[in-house]
């Protein structure tokens, strides 16, 4: 059995590596090139800004676009809405401005992302959970002159900066009595369409996402026009590979409709949705509100759903429901997961309860990859559940030691990427720039890894002080900050606890000042009073002695996680 397993390995690497170099040959449609030896490959054939590819959208005509509820848009009709939206930001703003969008996933949240695109401008994805303080950091942190969004979101800006950009603050709802009357309709920004669009290199700003860190507060990190094409180019080229390596797996006919359950301020759904999706001539199916597993079973069966990209929650919370509906869920032959850690076992439960799932993905990627830079999925995933993938084809990955030197196949460091995807850098923030990327270009993902002779990536941990809940990175630091301006507190460790739904929790160890003058229920509401929801504690622990630390002070969080690392595996028992 292990001979015909390994054959089977084997076999199916040099088929992978065959088909790399056929498909990324001289001629063909992702031909790459390198300048020199050992510098970073790109496609030769690359567009040089999202803009030229906009008549590629335009091309789908009466294909439908856009599902929201009881609408139905065509690409026909909103190519033309984008256009009359960069004509309307075109004349109130300049190539370079930045423009926040603050929503819910909505039909005009991915409008207004490549109207300010086209128009030359910047979008920046302002994270829809965040509250009044870290909303006002990301728009001063970005110099956002014009902002979009919808009613709920927009009305928890603080008032004094809003009135900042005043007569510039566009509801796509329709608007109320927020913020004293400043917004205005979306309507009133459509414009004459925009024709002529701007010619930007491929270094031009595209978008500006945020990210957490281990300094606490958000960073806005740059994609390039570039960066964003180069990535979009390897999910198409490691997606064409796949499917000739097992034709069988390519089970879709007619048009893909994809199921956007990422939130859009988010690299993957940016980049899954935003962009592929309509480069791809996707239908896009936008759920209402925030996820419900039984509102995505009845979607996959009432819209015939055939691609899904989730974070493994929201795969976890379908598979606990099950279908007791017994629904039609045959549609569904594509899902693609990733963002948090997954159990190896979850494409198991999957395809039980998906019947015609034939291609499952676990991908690897960060904000500031713009996305997913490894994918592991048809045999390969089968075969080495427990990675993450391969490298792009435009993508280097290395192990690196505490001195940054590489190490050979197999032994533990942190993973470092390079690649043309990779951010121009963190927005105004030259330090934490310098921080994360290397003179070389090589980008410290903060995360630990084996490589193993076949190239395939296992993620083993996190240097990074970063707990990922259910694909939103939160830092210790911001929340342990956050608890310990609590008058009550002495001291506070904040760690990841592991969770079958989330993959990971936020845990908080308080020792207070007097034991019993406040409980679990009161330092949550604290934290859930100046932070987002997500960054809230679901477990707060007590405890009468001093925190463990080090000679030099520093909290010792390895002997705090031990106790919580149980519960994982009961899940999947």
């Amino acid at each position: 059995m292990q001979d015909m397993t390994a054959q089977k390995m084997t076999s199916g690497t040099a088929n992978y590596s065959d088909l790399i170099a056929q498909m990324t040959a001289p001629g063909s449609p992702f031909e790459l090139e390198e300048a020199a030896p050992g510098q970073l490959r790109r496609f030769a054939q690359r567009p040089q800004n999202l803009g030229q590819l906009f008549p590629r959208i335009e091309a789908y005509g009466d294909q439908e676009c856009i599902i929201f509820g009881d609408a139905r848009v065509s690409y026909k009709d909103f190519a033309y809405r984008i256009r009359r939206l960069a004509g309307g930001l075109s004349a109130i703003g300049e190539i370079g401005d930045r423009v926040a969008i603050l929503g819910a996933n909505h039909p005009d949240w991915i409008a207004s992302f490549w109207a300010a695109v086209l128009a030359g401008m910047t979008p920046v994805a302002l994270n829809g959970w965040w509250r009044g303080a870290e909303l006002s950091h990301g728009l001063h942190l970005t110099g956002a002159s014009i902002l979009i969004g919808d009613k709920k979101r927009i009305g928890k800006m603080p008032a004094e900066v809003a009135q900042e950009i005043r007569g510039r603050l566009f509801i796509w709802d329709e608007p109320g009595d927020e913020l004293g009357g400043m917004a205005q309709p979306l309507s009133a920004l459509l414009g004459e369409p925009l024709t002529t669009l701007p010619e930007l290199d491929e270094h031009h700003p595209a978008s500006m996402m945020f990210t957490s860190g281990t300094t606490g507060r958000a960073k806005a990190a740059v994609i390039s026009h570039g960066a964003w094409i180069a990535a979009s180019m390897n999910i198409a080229l490691t997606t064409a590979v796949e499917l000739a390596r097992a034709p069988h797996l390519n089970t879709a006919t007619g048009t893909v409709k994809l199921l956007a359950s990422l939130p859009f301020f988010h690299v993957g759904g940016g980049q899954g949705a935003v962009l592929g999706g309509l480069i791809g001539g996707q239908t896009i199916v936008i759920p209402h509100g925030r996820f419900d597993a039984d509102d995505t079973l009845r979607m996959i069966a009432d819209e015939k759903i055939t691609r899904w990209s989730a974070v493994p929650a929201m795969v976890h919370k379908v598979c606990l429901l099950g279908n007791p509906e017994a629904l039609d869920l045959s549609s569904l032959n594509t899902l693609g997961y990733g963002a948090a850690p997954s159990h190896p076992n979850l494409r198991e439960r999957a395809q039980a309860l998906f019947p015609s799932l034939g291609a499952v993905s676990n991908a690897y990627g960060l904000t500031e990859t713009s996305g997913i830079i490894a994918m592991n999925t048809g045999i390969d995933l089968e075969n080495h559940p427990g990675s993450v993938g391969r490298a792009f084809a435009t993508a280097d990955i290395r192990i690196v030691d505490e001195y940054e030197d590489e190490l050979p196949v197999g032994e533990k460091g942190e993973v470092q990427v390079r690649g043309p995807f990779v951010m121009s850098g963190y927005w105004n923030n030259p330090e934490e720039t310098a921080k994360m990327i290397s003179p070389e270009g090589w980008l410290r993902t903060g995360d630990t890894g084996r490589l193993d002779t076949e190239g395939f990536l296992y993620l083993l941990g996190r240097k990074k002080d970063i707990i990922i809940r259910g694909g939103e990175n939160i830092s210790a630091e911001e929340v342990e900050h956050c608890i310990e301006s609590h008058p009550e507190v002495n001291e506070v460790a904040v760690v990841a606890m592991p969770s079958d739904l989330y993959g990971e929790e936020v845990r908080a160890i308080v020792r207070l000042k007097r034991e019993g003058t406040v409980n679990e229920t009161v330092l949550q509401e604290w934290v859930g009073g100046a932070l987002s929801h997500f960054k809230i504690p679901s477990v707060i622990e007590f405890t009468g002695k001093p925190l463990p630390r080090n000679a030099a002070g520093k909290l010792l969080k390895n002997e705090l996680r031990g106790s919580a690392n149980s519960q994982f595996d009961e899940f999947f028992s």
